[in-house]
């Protein structure tokens, strides 16, 4: 009896183990062992055969699970390693201040949800803004367009940074994004405290599903130059509020200990030597967060130059302060050359309080003994088509295909369309053969010709009809045929036969201007897809 509740109890353990979780081992039969050796489930070879075969199936089993585990190891691995990557490279434009023209959801293209987006209203050139609060060297701008309806109001858009309030370059021109797609735009570095996306024109309307900024604070030349003011303001506890404290790059405007100041004086000022002369670029100027007193009222002056005269407050102006300074603000200098950077408050009796200036900008270089001529490409030849309103653009500069049609789009219409062998004729005659034997120029020219991928059909970018070709050996190459390309060109010499070339080729390009309304090109994407 006590054998049989021994027993009974040995089941009871075993079920219970066996509905528990089990630890996940790598092989079930350590497989360096010999097939003759005991196996630890199916016993020894004198078992028979049968106890040899599931030795081996098992071996073999343990094998695969091993290997099929070790390439899960590897592939969750390297996922959370690209996440780490993705995760360190900061959206800059995250929580920064945001504006949009004609419209009070500006702050949705960038809160991280592609579901949601910033609109404007139907506008003249409705306009948003992010402002990243100091100068950076922008590297992308990322946009994801709406997914809901309408992806073709962002067509056209361009993206422009700076830190004047208009007027900023532009980096790029946005040509189609699909419908809840993101598209990345290189800046190579661009510097700029703001970032604007706007659709030019009249009758527009603005649509930003989300928008990121990547790249990295600009150099604050400030930190590697001197400084010094008229006078220092010495706190009740005697604590010198010194002009260092203004370019030691702690941003922070709550703590008056932390700001530099002079003494209320008639024209005091603060300057910044930067050992050499710089190009330079902006001069942000942050101050105290409370603003009272007011540290800098109006009439205050931002000089920069050479000169020591008046303690360089005679060097050039490159801003002035029209009322009180907010708590930051980036004054746009374009370059102006100097050694100096002055903040000057002339006049009347009163003081200086900083709590950080920040200057971008680059070393002035200086020609050497023997400068080597720059090589600048000849201006854009330009006819006008008989009996027509469009002027036929040849543009010296050496793009790919893809590069060309932004260049065009952006400045003019679009890459050319000849319509018609009296057409072609005329610009032969009058654009290529003349450029051909006064400049040099390449072999071929782009043209707006492009083939459909994996298609024999050749169509034009603008979006008219193909009635006329002039085909090198009478017809187009086939996709079929090795080393073919899907953009289309113009031999500058010769019979000027039509060919396709390398998309990625560099070659002149010819573009065109009109007076017409109607306009329906090919939407083609040409940015980089992230």
């Amino acid at each position: 009896m006590r054998e049989d509740d021994e027993k009974e109890k040995r089941e009871d353990e075993r079920e219970w183990t066996l509905d528990q979780p089990q630890p996940v081992h790598l092989t079930r039969t350590p497989h360096h062992l010999p097939l003759s050796s005991p196996s630890p489930l199916h016993g020894t070879q004198s078992e028979g055969n049968c106890g040899l075969l599931h030795t081996r199936t098992t071996a073999m089993q343990g094998l695969l699970e091993t290997f099929l585990l070790y390439m899960l190891i590897i592939v969750l691995s390297a996922g959370a390693l690209k996440g780490l990557v993705e995760d360190e490279k900061e959206n800059i434009a995250r929580g920064k201040p945001t504006t949009l023209t004609s419209g009070n959801t500006s702050e949705l293209a960038i809160d991280g949800d592609p579901n949601t987006y910033a609109l404007s209203q139907v506008d003249s050139s409705p306009t948003w803004r992010v402002d990243l609060e100091r100068v950076y060297q922008v590297e992308t701008v990322s946009i994801t367009n709406r997914i809901d309806c309408c992806p073709e109001k962002l067509n056209g858009a361009q993206i422009h940074i700076g830190s004047a309030n208009s007027a900023n370059p532009r980096c790029a021109v946005v040509s189609m994004v699909p419908p809840g797609e993101t598209y990345t735009y290189s800046c190579h570095g661009m510097e700029g405290r703001l970032v604007s996306i706007f659709v030019p024109g009249p009758g527009q309307q603005l649509a930003l599903a989300e928008v990121q900024v990547f790249g990295r604070p600009a150099d604050n030349l400030a930190l590697l130059g001197a400084v010094s003011q008229s006078s220092t303001f010495s706190t009740p506890q005697g604590q010198a509020l010194g002009p260092q404290l203004s370019h030691d790059g702690d941003r922070s405007t709550s703590d008056p200990a932390l700001c530099s100041r002079t003494q209320e004086e008639r024209s005091p000022w603060w300057r910044l030597d930067l050992g050499e002369e710089h190009q330079v670029s902006t001069v942000t100027i942050l101050t105290r967060a409370d603003l009272r007193p007011e540290p800098i009222t109006q009439g205050g002056e931002i000089r920069v130059g050479s000169s020591l005269d008046n303690n360089g407050n005679d060097n050039a102006i490159c801003a002035s302060v029209s009322s009180k300074v907010p708590q930051f603000n980036t004054y746009v200098c374009d370059g102006m050359v100097g050694r100096y950077v002055n903040i000057h408050l002339p006049g009347e009796a009163t003081f200086i309080n900083l709590c950080e200036v920040e200057v971008t900008g680059s070393p002035l270089v200086l020609p050497t003994t023997t400068p080597v001529p720059a090589v600048t490409p000849p201006p854009p030849i330009t006819i006008t088509l008989p009996g027509d309103s469009r002027t036929v653009v040849l543009v010296h500069q050496q793009l790919s295909w893809f590069d060309a049609l932004l260049h065009c789009r952006s400045f003019y219409r679009d890459l050319l369309t000849l319509r018609d062998p009296e057409e072609q004729r005329y610009i032969e005659d009058n654009l290529l053969n003349t450029a051909a034997s006064t400049t040099t120029t390449t072999t071929h020219m782009w043209l707006g010709l492009r083939r459909r991928m994996l298609s024999t059909h050749w169509y034009w970018m603008n979006g008219e009809g193909m009635g006329h070709s002039s085909w090198e050996g009478g017809h187009p190459r086939y996709h079929e045929t090795p080393g073919t390309s899907t953009c289309g060109a113009i031999a500058t010499r010769g019979q000027h036969l039509w060919s396709d070339q390398p998309c990625e080729e560099k070659l002149f390009f010819l573009c065109y201007s009109d007076s017409y309304l109607y306009y329906s090109p090919v939407q083609f994407a040409i940015s980089r897809r992230r």
